[in-house]
């Protein structure tokens, strides 16, 4: 588990990706999420099939092309035309590019197909959190891998009534983390970290909020 501590960690993730030649991300800050990724799964074999739930703006499923991954799935509740076009010229250039219209809780994918997923600042959205951890281990192979990044302030703001980009939105808070770590580790999914480590100023303030942003890791069991 890491949390985004300040903006020299958002620099140095940008020039990690830069140095590596992989894309970045449209918001500085999310960057981070982008190099953490690149991080997890840089030695994985390439013929092993990967995925982004919640897929947006296609931003971890280009890197994961960058890096050569060759099986490439990416989920959303909205795919739009420009997006499908992207994923055509990735086929025509080698790559099994995949984007479905899908609930993240009910993917449909084969059981134990994905050597790794990401899910970058997504549950902050109303995700059914336990739902969201079962369907991960179901899909993930023995030994795969997860990177799930959210919202986060040790002692939250009420946001459950927010709205952000037509999607509910919430912080999520010291206690959420615990909470989301044991409903993972039920479903098969092992956290690297389980201490939730100590933040300094918040990084973000959006919607009258002050917050930054934390990334946890899993491996399936």
């Amino acid at each position: 588990m890491r949390i985004l501590q300040d903006w020299e960690e958002v620099g140095e993730a940008v020039r990690r990706l830069r140095t590596a030649e992989l894309p970045g991300h449209a918001v500085p800050e999310k960057h981070w999420d982008l190099a953490l990724l690149a991080d997890m799964t840089d030695d994985l074999p390439r013929d092993a099939t990967v995925a982004d739930f919640g897929c947006a703006g296609l931003y971890a499923l280009e890197l994961l092309a960058r890096q050569g991954f060759r099986d490439i799935v990416g989920l959303d509740l909205s795919v739009p035309w420009q997006h499908r076009r992207r994923a055509l010229r990735r086929r025509t250039q080698g790559t099994r590019y995949r984007l479905y219209r899908r609930d993240i809780t009910e993917t449909r994918l084969p059981a134990a197909s994905l050597g790794a997923l990401s899910c970058l600042s997504v549950l902050e959205h109303g995700v059914d959190v336990g739902a969201l951890a079962a369907e991960s281990a179901r899909v993930l192979a023995p030994g795969g891998r997860a990177l799930v990044t959210t919202d986060y302030w040790p002692e939250p703001p009420n946001t459950d009534r927010s709205n952000h980009f037509g999607l509910p939105w919430r912080i999520l808070g010291r206690s959420d983390l615990e909470e989301l770590i044991e409903l993972f580790d039920r479903a098969g999914l092992v956290c690297s970290m389980t201490h939730v480590p100590a933040v300094g100023k918040p990084l973000v303030r959006w919607g009258g909020c002050d917050y930054t942003f934390v990334a946890l890791t899993f491996v399936r069991r």
